[in-house]
């Protein structure tokens, strides 16, 4: 006889996720349903010599970023204080994103702020990950930024119910959970 585990109910486990990103050092977090999540067209501005494979735009040749987001439900949206190094969003991104796989949501994808070359590779000359036949340096801690998607940043914001956020004084994550 075979055991396997049980999962937790998703709303008790969304809730549990809430309370480990804040152990894992965001100040806050909620959850928000995806279906909710309103897009912008609006490009973003990064000088060619800043660009990474995240970075200023995500683009899949076969699947638009938008069309996989939105196959999820749920997402924990939280915040840090920009006080805090860019990279504390990136760490608690990838720790949420790695407490969902453990808890058999396998296929959750976090999202961080910002540029993950300014944070993981600022050093070299370009992203390794746009060489071709070469792969992200960082690969268990890069993520795509929440603005790179074009998530609007002040209806996330609204849906999750984070009534302190302040663009200038927080930075946003997100993980997507199915």
């Amino acid at each position: 006889m075979k055991v396997f585990p049980t999962m937790p109910g998703k709303d008790i486990f969304l809730k549990s996720l809430c309370q480990f990103a804040i152990q894992s050092g965001a100040d806050s977090a909620n959850i928000i349903e995806v279906k909710d999540i309103e897009f912008t067209d609006m490009p973003l501005d990064c000088p060619h010599d800043e660009r990474s494979f995240y970075y200023p735009q995500v683009i899949y040749k076969n699947d638009p970023i938008k069309d996989i987001l939105k196959t999820y439900q749920f997402a924990v949206v939280f915040t840090i204080d920009k006080q805090q190094d860019l990279k504390k969003v990136y760490e608690v991104t990838s720790k949420v994103e790695a407490h969902c796989f453990y808890n058999n949501y396998h296929l959750a994808v976090g999202l961080a702020a910002g540029n993950c070359r300014k944070v993981f590779c600022s050093s070299k000359d370009n992203c390794q990950a746009m060489t071709q036949g070469k792969g992200c340096a960082f690969p268990m801690m890069a993520r795509p930024s929440i603005e790179a998607c074009n998530i609007d940043f002040d209806t996330l914001t609204y849906q999750s119910n984070i009534s302190h956020y302040n663009k200038n004084e927080h930075f946003l994550g997100m993980v997507f959970v199915n």
